[in-house]
């Protein structure tokens, strides 16, 4: 089931997402998406994390982690959608999509940090 669900995911990531950067920089998009792709991935995997542990289906975590790099991408394909009415800057564009990465981190480190507190035991 695991090879399964990553060929879709895979696929799904490689074929049907757009390419975020394809509207605005049409000649450097290939390489931008490779760029922030690789950025993207383990992102993806530490928020994954926060649901997900090795070994408790590997299916369900692949399903989760797709989920997540589809959320991701979407949002950074909105953001420069937003981005490109505004104006045409790949270097504000940049800013604006590594300040949501950026929020989304801390967003996930609070999230992981008041998860540890509630089930690590009150120590007297």
């Amino acid at each position: 089931m695991y090879n399964i669900v990553k060929l879709l995911g895979l696929i799904i990531r490689q074929f049907c997402l757009p390419n975020p950067f394809e509207a605005m920089w049409p000649e450097q998009a290939f390489v931008l998406n490779w760029a922030f792709g690789i950025i993207l991935l383990p992102v993806a995997y530490f928020i994954t994390g926060l649901w997900y542990r090795r070994g408790e289906g590997a299916a369900v975590g692949c399903f989760l982690f797709n989920v997540v790099y589809i959320g991701l991408t979407m949002i950074l394909w909105g953001v420069l959608e937003v981005v490109k009415i505004v104006m045409d800057n790949l270097l504000i564009a940049a800013i604006i999509a590594g300040a949501l990465l950026a929020l989304v981190m801390v967003g996930v480190l609070i999230i992981r940090h008041l998860k540890k507190r509630k089930t690590t035991p009150e120590t007297m």
